[in-house]
């Protein structure tokens, strides 16, 4: 089910020089620019080791679970870690973090291991049903932790699931969406576009009242729209999927 990401960045370009009174002023900005380019290169690169003697302290769920990890590491993946260790915080001075708003502390441990290895099918379950409460488990974190291509990846292994399986998410699973994202969130247009390609509106006569209003609502506007205009086919599904995809480029 291992489908290559395109995780390469493009090519940093010098930034065009800004008019200054101090003519030395373009020159050092230059060389500033080349620091701050150096520094990411430092961070990302697979061939320069981070600092594995700085670590933090995260405790995650009620329960507090722990888990240590390597700042440099988790700082390069997560936009909220990479806040939240600045010294301006509490967390960033005391190197403790307590996460007590995610749910799932597989999904967490997961999304360790993706930071680490970039790599997630590996133990993923073998249930259907399983499988997609863990990966909407993962998304969700990935909201949480700002972390763009964890949801590209983890939505790209949801389309795999419904390609080989079609099967869809229960009512449980839609309401867990619907309250754990934004109503912009390419989760639920995933999910909206797929009970539509498969079943449209029929599943809703039985089941409607079992199901978040608004998904109920969005599920009846994408059919209509799909009658009108697309293909309504997995095929077609397959391929929309891509314009559910956060756009990297700048991550």
């Amino acid at each position: 089910m291992a489908v290559a990401m395109a995780n390469e960045r493009p090519p940093t370009k010098r930034p065009a020089e800004v008019a200054s009174v101090d003519e030395r002023a373009p020159k050092q900005r230059w060389y500033l620019h080349i620091l701050v380019t150096s520094i990411g290169i430092v961070l990302t690169s697979s061939s320069v080791e981070p600092d594995y003697d700085d670590t933090i302290l995260i405790l995650v769920g009620e329960e507090e679970k722990r888990f240590t990890v390597h700042k440099d590491v988790i700082c390069v993946k997560s936009k909220f870690f990479r806040v939240a260790c600045s010294n301006r915080w509490q967390e960033g001075q005391k190197k403790v973090m307590r996460l007590p708003q995610i749910r799932s502390i597989q999904a967490f441990q997961k999304s360790m291991n993706w930071t680490y290895t970039m790599k997630l099918n590996p133990g993923l379950p073998s249930d259907v049903t399983t499988c997609y409460e863990y990966l909407i488990e993962l998304y969700i974190l990935g909201d949480i932790l700002d972390d763009m291509k964890l949801r590209n990846r983890t939505l790209h292994l949801l389309n795999e699931l419904l390609w080989k399986n079609t099967a869809l998410l229960c009512p449980e699973l839609c309401q867990l969406v619907w309250e754990h994202t934004p109503s912009t969130s390419p989760l639920r247009k995933w999910t909206v576009d797929a009970y539509v390609t498969l079943f449209g509106q029929n599943i809703l006569k039985q089941h409607g009242s079992s199901y978040p209003a608004d998904f109920v609502l969005q599920v009846a506007i994408k059919a209509m729209g799909l009658m009108k205009d697309e293909v309504t086919d997995k095929a077609g599904m397959y391929e929309r999927m891509k314009t559910y995809m956060e756009s990297e480029d700048k991550a």
